[in-house]
């Protein structure tokens, strides 16, 4: 006598992706890093806005895209850290939601740089080091170390995440501009601990204005603004082991920056962005963004006022839910 067969036993529904939890924390995290991305995302539904007001989920989506966040703006050095928006709506964040509240800045405080989302700020009266997250709020203070000589020589530093202005940073080093007649620029190797000087590619430095860059393909370079003329040089090793600077490209400026020819003039370098290896001019018509792998370039509305700007790069988030700053960004869409 044969058994009976077994009946099998009907398989669970197939769950659609949009409706998994974990895939679709997933396809969220893949949005690109715009300001706007997310608020538009909770506009979908209920259920969406929840997960990306999830302060887990924004702090997963900030570190997903810390390498290639885009250039939120400039911090004007010589104006209490007033932030000058760089993006067009509906990715604009506004200066208002840049304000830093501290009870320490009603006296003299300086802007040291920022990079990875994070800005350094010296507190003279408290001999003190702020690092500040303008996206979070977040505030540490560090104690200036014992030996400085906080009232005759200049203080300056550089700030980055472990994971990963006065200074740029490039491969392993960080590099410093070097005040004084003879120039030079300063770079410290981070993984040997050791620091070195470095010499300028041109002689007379009174009649150029510099930036540390980026260089094509890597590596650390110099961008050197004479007039019009903008050179290229980038430091190599050769195969002995000896570094030495090589030209690399020269441009006209004022044609790359559409400047009108009755508003010409000299160029000055304002600031640069290195993850997005953005340079900031200022020219006689105003502010200009220029991209140096691309040479396109955009003009800054809102200055133009001939001042230094740290640049600010970082993925803007908001831990407190979807609305208010992020309703903002949707306004203009």
């Amino acid at each position: 006598m044969s058994s009976p067969r077994r009946r099998r036993r009907p398989s669970p529904a197939a769950v659609p992706p949009l409706e998994d939890e974990d895939l679709l924390s997933e396809i969220l995290l893949r949005l690109p890093p715009q300001p706007s991305s997310l608020p538009r995302a909770s506009l979908v539904c209920k259920r969406w806005r929840g997960l990306v007001s999830d302060p887990g989920f924004c702090r997963r989506f900030r570190r997903r895209h810390r390498r290639n966040p885009p250039l939120l703006g400039f911090f004007q050095v010589d104006d209490g850290l007033s932030f000058m928006p760089s993006l067009k709506a509906p990715d604009r964040v506004s200066p208002e939601r840049f304000s830093l509240q501290h009870q320490d800045l009603v006296d003299r405080f300086f802007s040291l740089g920022c990079r990875h989302g994070l800005a350094l700020i010296y507190l003279r009266k408290r001999l003190q080091l702020l690092v500040w997250d303008p996206v979070t709020g977040d505030q540490h203070h560090i104690a200036v170390p014992p030996g400085f000589d906080t009232e005759t020589s200049p203080i300056s530093g550089a700030v980055f995440r472990s994971a990963g202005d006065p200074a740029v940073l490039v491969g392993g080093s960080l590099y410093w501009l070097l005040d004084g007649s003879s120039g030079g620029i300063l770079e410290f190797d981070m993984d040997r601990q050791r620091l070195a000087v470095i010499p300028m590619p041109v002689n007379d430095l009174r009649f150029f204005h510099f930036s540390m860059i980026r260089a094509d393909g890597g590596g650390f370079g110099l961008l050197v603004l004479s007039g019009f003329s903008a050179q290229f040089w980038k430091r190599r090793i050769n195969c002995d082991g000896v570094a030495s600077w090589v030209l690399g490209r020269t441009i006209e400026i004022d044609k790359l920056l559409h400047c009108e020819p009755e508003l010409n003039g000299s160029q000055l370098i304002l600031g640069f962005a290195e993850d997005n290896n953005v340079v900031l001019f200022w020219t006689i018509d105003g502010s200009v963004m220029l991209q140096l792998e691309s040479l396109q370039s955009e003009k800054v509305l809102g200055t133009k006022i001939m001042a230094h700007y740290h640049s600010f790069e970082s993925v803007y988030t908001t831990e407190r839910g979807i609305g208010g700053p992020e309703a903002d960004l949707l306004h203009n869409t």
